[in-house]
């Protein structure tokens, strides 16, 4: 069987850490980020750079442990089996 895993971020005014956050990712799997209404241009960097990524814009913030149920409910709907949480200012070394 085929393990189905998500990475799933919450953003918020995160675009000085995105960059080399989402460069560090590895495409191979699904991305989920909810953005907590940035305002500094992250959904914008986001939706230019890295299309492929679900986009959950809120329009208001609400937090970061209701964003993080609002794209596990998101993945778990798209059959997640395993969902790694992370954060807007952490990167992977692979």
């Amino acid at each position: 069987m085929i393990s189905n895993d998500y990475i799933l971020i919450v953003t918020y005014n995160g675009i000085s850490w995105l960059p080399k956050m989402l460069a560090s990712l590895p495409l191979k799997y699904p991305i989920i980020i909810v953005d907590n209404n940035s305002q500094d241009g992250t959904v914008e960097f986001i939706k230019k750079n890295y299309p492929k990524i679900k986009l959950i814009e809120k329009r208001e913030n609400l937090g970061f442990g209701k964003a993080n149920n609002i794209g596990i409910k998101e993945a778990l709907r798209r059959g997640a089996d395993h969902i790694l949480l992370l954060n807007q200012d952490a990167y992977l070394e692979l």
